[in-house]
């Protein structure tokens, strides 16, 4: 029986070097020799440092955003609480409002009118100034025409004035309110020991002109002063003084017209 022959050896290529070199290594492909480029560290920093920078800008615009959002809401909400307080102030309270008749509001402005139409015509228009209010017409005359500082003795000229608008005041039958002031400067006088007294006495002395010369019913007046407290200009030189030393004719409405 024949022998089964050995295999064969496995080829071996020696390569005899050189004494004193080594065997270089296979050479690799040469896609696989190209190593990728590493970035350098202080690179990745600074992609990782701008990256954070925009990430906190966008939650610092957000939070921003936010608190703003939150405030307009808390205005808006103050506001709507304040209007709903009103709103129930005023319905609870409309009860006590005054209401004027509208015959009352058509006799004040016919007044208003008149008195209108005479300062025109009689020239007076720089003395005495009109204001509609909810208590009435209020005529004004300036302290230039009525009186002389710290005196409650009205001028001549103020009583012509006051003589050429009485036909507009018997032409109405409502009450009137005479309201003296005075300017800030003290007085202390036997007649006057202070603005108070000088105030009163100023109305009072329209009063009696009007009772006495014109005979009004004296039960349609009331007297009033209010010293230097209600000025209608600061006190800071003569003429504003002038004016503030004045006294007021208020034709006050009648709320009981028109009831039964």
């Amino acid at each position: 029986m024949a022998r089964a022959k050995p295999p064969a050896a496995e080829s071996q290529i020696v390569v005899n070097l050189a004494p004193g070199t080594e065997a270089a290594p296979e050479q690799a492909p040469a896609a696989a020799k190209r190593k990728k480029h590493k970035p350098h560290p202080e690179e990745d920093l600074e992609r990782w440092l701008l990256t954070y920078c925009d990430l906190i800008t966008l939650l610092m615009a957000m939070f921003v955003i936010m608190y703003a959002n939150s405030r307009v809401k808390e205005g808006q909400k103050g506001i709507s609480v304040e209007m709903d307080r009103i709103q129930n102030i005023t319905a609870k309270d409309k009860r006590f409002l005054p209401v004027i008749p509208d015959e009352e509001i058509r006799k004040i402005e016919r007044l208003r009118l008149q008195i209108d139409s005479l300062k025109k015509m009689k020239k007076i228009g720089p003395f005495i100034h009109l204001t509609k209010s909810s208590k009435g017409l209020i005529i004004s005359m300036e302290g230039d025409l009525m009186f002389d500082s710290g005196s409650a003795e009205m001028k001549p000229e103020a009583k012509r004035v006051i003589d050429l608008l009485v036909p507009t005041w018997h032409s109405v039958n409502n009450a009137m309110r005479i309201e003296g002031h005075t300017d800030n400067v003290p007085i202390n006088t036997e007649a006057y020991p202070s603005n108070w007294h000088l105030s009163t006495a100023r109305a009072i002395s329209v009063v009696d002109y009007l009772v006495h010369k014109h005979r009004f019913n004296q039960d349609r007046f009331s007297a009033l002063g209010y010293a230097d407290l209600k000025p209608v200009k600061p006190n800071s030189s003569g003429p504003n003084r002038a004016k503030n030393r004045r006294v007021d004719i208020v034709v006050l409405v009648d709320q009981s017209a028109g009831k039964n």
